[in-house]
């Protein structure tokens, strides 16, 4: 039996709707870890997507520390962990930020700006997967496999502004960068990004690392 859980109302309105032949997978949704006492030690494995690299150190660890309450004697987790931007995909980001800072335009903005570099990228994605093992081991895992993996993901205009448009993960793509940019400007710089980004020929812009691991 498959039980898809989510935060989010419309990922669960999504997969209802693209599952609806089978009758082994349900979905629920829920904003409480309370609401989900009726799956401790009861789940074989767990899979988590995408998302633990966008919460905080504190909400990492008790959310692996509650995945490992839901699982089963040697119930495994499967993460598949975003690390950082690929090294192709990150050199495109260098180029698009030299190209924009000789428009006329932007060049007062980001002019003296500086940008995150390949070598900073480089530490981070390593901090990163190293911080994310020490994590699994604390909440009692024992780690079997991990893998790097490099996959396209869907950018997009639209991905351009929750990335713009968010302090934290602005930084984390891109340093201090575009810190510059105030918000009135910023829908005609994303707007100008985005079409200069999708020029580019990139084959896989995202780099994560795949880490399957049991509970003790």
């Amino acid at each position: 039996q498959i039980l898809g859980l989510d935060t989010n109302l419309s990922f669960i309105k999504y997969a209802t709707k693209q599952t609806r032949m089978r009758n082994n997978a349900s979905f629920f949704w829920s904003e409480y870890q309370d609401d989900l006492k009726f799956l401790h030690s009861r789940c074989k494995l767990v899979t988590v997507f995408c998302v633990l690299h966008l919460l905080p150190p504190v909400l990492q660890t008790s959310s692996l520390d509650f995945i490992n309450s839901l699982l089963n004697k040697s119930g495994k987790i499967l993460i598949l962990h975003y690390l950082g931007r690929s090294e192709p995909c990150f050199q495109k980001y260098i180029d698009i930020f030299g190209e924009m800072k000789v428009v006329e335009k932007w060049r007062r903005l980001i002019g003296s700006a500086v940008h995150k570099s390949l070598e900073g990228l480089r530490k981070e994605k390593q901090e990163s997967q190293s911080n994310m093992l020490h994590k699994l081991r604390n909440s009692r895992f024992k780690i079997l496999e991990c893998e790097e993996v490099f996959n396209n993901v869907i950018v997009n205009e639209n991905t351009w502004k929750v990335i713009f448009n968010n302090r934290d993960i602005r930084r984390q793509e891109f340093g201090q960068a575009y810190s510059g940019i105030p918000f009135m400007d910023r829908p005609q710089f994303v707007a100008e990004y985005s079409r200069t980004f999708q020029s580019k020929q990139i084959e896989n812009n995202s780099h994560f690392c795949m880490i399957l691991a049991e509970k003790l």
